[in-house]
């Protein structure tokens, strides 16, 4: 349709005019209105007397343009035939689900003694932050990572919360070439704390919290020449309603052995309701489900 009115649309009567919104989307419905005042007269008027035909429920707060937008875009969904058996819902590939709205902390904590070097004195709680990462669940941004998990966060060498894992993990590295990993676990007890932050206002949440694996085959072990400390049963605190168990998350701690260096976190979300346990929560609804809590914790 071209900017301009044509004179056949000057001619044809209002309400075959107006009749016409419901094929139409915003920017086609911004145009009609265009040739609706000129052949309308009181475009205004037009708009709301449309409006009065149709049965507003709540609603009826918009303006009549608006509403009528609205109400075109609820009419094209409407089914064409009774059969809904072969509707298919619509369903975003994981791939092109992006998280970059998002911010992502992760804390490593553990307990210790309050000075290093020193186990006869009182013991404290020790974390190490990891801050304002990247998610991504593109494989081909994954780099050596991709065949790991299915989501991934790349930490930074220069962010402050490595120099506070390094010692630690370089420890663990030597206790598990000792073969007595799950004694250093036990004794050390690290969880993890997964924490996402929205660019766009800045609202925070606790995405989920990992317990100490203490799986002697799955705790640690290596992955292309890299440690990895793994974090199962991760308990999510986006979901809604009172089956909150039916999905958990892992994490795996990827680091250089030699040095301690973390190179990144890698997970997933996964069900836990037998039959279905392994299969994973998609993308598209771990992303509504981020974007659903911090919405809520911008209201509390």
């Amino acid at each position: 349709m071209s900017q301009q009115p044509s004179a056949a649309w000057r001619k044809l009567p209002a309400a075959v005019v107006l009749e016409t919104c419901s094929f139409l989307d915003a920017d086609e419905l911004g145009r009609l209105e265009m040739c609706g005042r000129q052949s309308l007269g009181d475009g205004a008027r037009a708009w709301k007397d449309q409006m009065s035909r149709i049965h507003r429920g709540n609603l009826a707060t918009l303006p009549p343009k608006k509403f009528l937008a609205a109400h075109a875009r609820a009419q094209a969904l409407y089914p064409s035939t009774a059969d809904v058996t072969g509707v298919q819902a619509p369903f975003r590939p994981n791939e092109s689900v992006s998280f970059d709205e998002f911010s992502f902390t992760v804390v490593l904590a553990y307990n210790g003694p309050q000075r290093a070097g020193d186990p006869s004195s009182s013991e404290v709680c020790h974390s190490a932050a990891f801050k304002y990462m990247r998610l991504t669940g593109k494989s081909d941004e994954m780099g050596a990572l991709s065949g790991l998990a299915s989501l991934m966060f790349a930490a930074s060498p220069e962010d402050r919360g490595q120099a506070r894992a390094m010692r630690w993990l370089r420890t663990l590295a030597y206790w598990e070439d000792t073969s007595s990993t799950m004694d250093f676990l036990r004794r050390w007890g690290p969880t993890l704390t997964l924490i996402c932050t929205r660019k766009s206002d800045g609202a925070a949440i606790k995405v989920a919290v990992f317990d100490t694996c203490l799986d002697e085959d799955l705790a640690v072990d290596t992955y292309n020449g890299r440690g990895t400390l793994y974090f199962n049963n991760g308990r999510l605190h986006i979901q809604h309603g009172h089956d909150v168990y039916d999905y958990h998350m892992t994490c795996e701690v990827v680091f250089d052995q030699d040095t301690g260096l973390v190179e990144g976190f890698c997970g997933g979300v996964y069900h836990s309701t037998p039959g279905l346990a392994g299969s994973n929560m998609s993308n598209e609804m771990f992303y509504a489900l981020l974007h659903a809590r911090l919405d809520e914790s911008m209201r509390a």
